[in-house]
């Protein structure tokens, strides 16, 4: 709660900490600080901000956290702390300087890193609901949306292995794991086309979705064998890259690319290599 702030302004009301956390165990106490000159006054000012404020009782007062825009040097953070164990031991204390601020905001927050404009990635790692907003994006992808069914095992596991470090196999649905996903009022299929699905996906869920929309939107006779649903499912990506297709030096460059990742322009001896034998030259990797 921002209770020492003032309304219009960027300043804080004397007499009352910029903000305060409550908890179930007690409070937080936060200070922030803009300036520069004479920093260690203004945090030891803070500390006995905190300390002399009438609103909470100072044994109420778990934590005081100091929160400034200016790099706090190791010399300066020990003596901050000494000062704080002098006025109150036992109360903890987190210093929070500007790159401390940067490093916290990178790792956890990047929702606020990209609205002030920020590059910060190469957009291949998301927050969980902007990865599914952007992976539901495409017309060839199965939603993340839909609800979750059968995997509660797999998930204590899943949750239990990423701290152990182990790896989790994740099986097939049975036929009546299956059947409990399509007959749901999100799917309603009938129970013929629920046998032909599952015969076709093997308990592949995947699978079995794409067996649902090819059903939807080209009927019974859709429903075949997987190679057909695959076939049915990515025509329409075919038919947008199909003139690619037909490029040959792009198709070297593509399988060149998905092989090593990266290529140097400025490695003569890999261009070199590339070009003896693929034919191809710098200016056709650009």
């Amino acid at each position: 709660m921002a209770t020492g702030s003032v309304l219009t302004k960027e300043k804080s009301r004397k007499g009352t900490p910029d903000i305060f956390i409550p908890t179930e165990e007690g409070y937080i106490m936060c200070e922030v600080t803009t300036q520069e000159n004479r920093l260690e006054k203004r945090l030891k000012h803070d500390i006995d901000h905190c300390m002399s404020q009438k609103g909470i009782p100072l044994e109420k007062i778990l934590k005081i956290v100091l929160i400034c825009n200016s790099k706090i040097r190791s010399e300066l953070y020990q003596t901050i702390r000494q000062y704080k164990n002098v006025v109150t031991p036992m109360i903890r204390m987190d210093i929070i300087d500007v790159d401390d601020l940067a490093t916290r905001i990178y790792k956890n927050y990047h929702s606020i890193i990209r609205e002030l404009g920020i590059t910060i990635d190469t957009n291949q790692i998301f927050e969980p609901a902007k990865f599914v907003h952007q992976y539901d994006r495409s017309r060839f992808a199965i939603s993340l949306t839909n609800r979750f069914y059968n995997r509660d095992a797999e998930l204590a596991l899943a949750l239990q292995g990423l701290e152990d470090h182990v790896k989790i196999e994740v099986k097939n649905f049975t036929h009546g794991e299956l059947q409990q996903i399509l007959s749901s009022p999100e799917f309603d299929i009938s129970e013929p086309f629920i046998d032909r699905i599952y015969g076709i996906s093997k308990g592949n869920p995947r699978l079995a979705i794409m067996c649902v929309r090819a059903g939807i939107e080209q009927g019974a006779t859709a429903l075949q064998n997987a190679s057909s649903i695959y076939e049915k499912y990515f025509s329409g990506m075919l038919e947008n890259i199909g003139g690619l297709l037909q490029n040959q030096e792009l198709l070297k460059v593509a399988g060149i690319v998905s092989l090593m990742r990266t290529i140097n322009l400025n490695d003569a001896d890999q261009i070199d290599e590339i070009h003896e034998c693929f034919g191809l030259s710098s200016t056709s990797l650009k």
